[in-house]
């Protein structure tokens, strides 16, 4: 299943789209040599990330908003260990790649062509988990991908901000949250 936000049109989209290209086609090949997702997520570092990641939070099958997917390996090992997952990715290339990938290897991954910015169009709400994976530095407006992402939310569920580079390590924690609050 695939939805659309709308096009998807910004300076910064269209440039990374033109960049992703060969590497989705790159690893449409890598798919096709590959049996079964363990096969695939073998040559990813997602399995070893997302486990260290979901010990953070509550067991059960959990509802996950993947922002900023790429290629899709997180999305797919998060679905493989039976959490329901909606991967949000910009590049229409990666997003028929995580398509392929899901429909091969029979994982229920609801694939999302869109932009952070644009989740109040996503129609789907209730959330227990937010990934960013290092995603939000390549939001055109960080501050709205974060609200956004915050009402797609369950009371109670998480924004996971990781490996994020707009999160500068000199930025004193206080600091951080002010920003934050001024979403």
């Amino acid at each position: 299943m695939k939805c659309f936000f709308r096009e998807l049109k910004t300076a910064g989209v269209i440039a990374e789209r033109l960049a992703i290209q060969p590497l989705a086609e790159e690893h449409e090949k890598v798919l096709s040599g590959c049996a079964n997702v363990d096969d695939y997520l073998s040559k990813s570092d997602a399995p070893k990330e997302y486990k260290r990641l979901l010990s953070l939070l509550p067991e059960s099958p959990l509802k996950i908003l993947d922002i900023g997917c790429g290629r899709g390996e997180s999305s797919l090992f998060l679905s493989s260990v039976g959490h329901q997952v909606f991967a949000v990715e910009p590049s229409e290339d990666f997003c028929r790649l995580i398509e392929n990938a899901a429909s091969k290897f029979g994982l229920p991954v609801t694939v999302c062509n869109g932009v952070a910015e644009d989740l109040d169009r996503l129609g789907e709400t209730g959330f227990d988990a937010v990934f960013f994976n290092s995603s939000l530095h390549h939001c055109d407006d960080p501050n709205t991908a974060l609200r956004h992402s915050y009402s797609a939310l369950r009371p109670g569920g998480f924004i996971l901000l990781v490996s994020e580079l707009f999160i500068r390590p000199w930025v004193s924690k206080t600091r951080w949250y002010r920003r934050l609050a001024g979403c």
